[in-house]
């Protein structure tokens, strides 16, 4: 790879690393080909030199260095997804309990009639089986 001026940039170059603006923020990744539209946005981010590829090797080099980057997003994104759903599961789980402690006070006085204690445990089975899809 070798760094050079925008000046020096020519039309189907490929860069070799990416470009970042000022704030930190990507202006263009790695491995995008030079086209006029794209030296007109280095030149307005100001951006005074890049990195172009050379050879094979650097392409390469590139596309493993890209596909790297997309597993650690991947993982990153599973591990979002992973603590999402066990705050739902919580959630759910603390919602249950409240239903449950809900229908035991409703059930109380009832507890020597047959229909309402059957009543109260399907309807315990029927709150469970729907807030966590399992077995109460």
């Amino acid at each position: 790879m070798r760094q050079v001026d925008i000046s020096e940039l020519k039309i189907g170059d490929t860069l070799g690393a990416p470009v970042f603006r000022r704030d930190g923020g990507l202006l263009v990744d790695a491995g995008v080909e030079i086209t006029r539209t794209l030296v007109r946005a280095l030149e307005t981010a100001r951006i005074k030199q890049v990195v172009l590829i050379d050879s094979q090797d650097d392409i390469a080099m590139i596309q493993k260095d890209r596909h790297a980057n997309e597993a650690v997003a991947e993982r990153q994104t599973k591990l979002h997804d992973a603590s999402e759903n066990e705050l739902e599961r919580r959630f759910l789980e603390q919602k249950l309990e409240d239903l449950k402690e809900r229908l035991s006070d409703l059930y109380a006085p009832h507890r020597e009639n047959q229909m309402m204690m059957e009543l109260h445990d399907a309807a315990l089975a029927y709150l469970s089986e729907r807030l966590l899809r399992k077995e109460p």
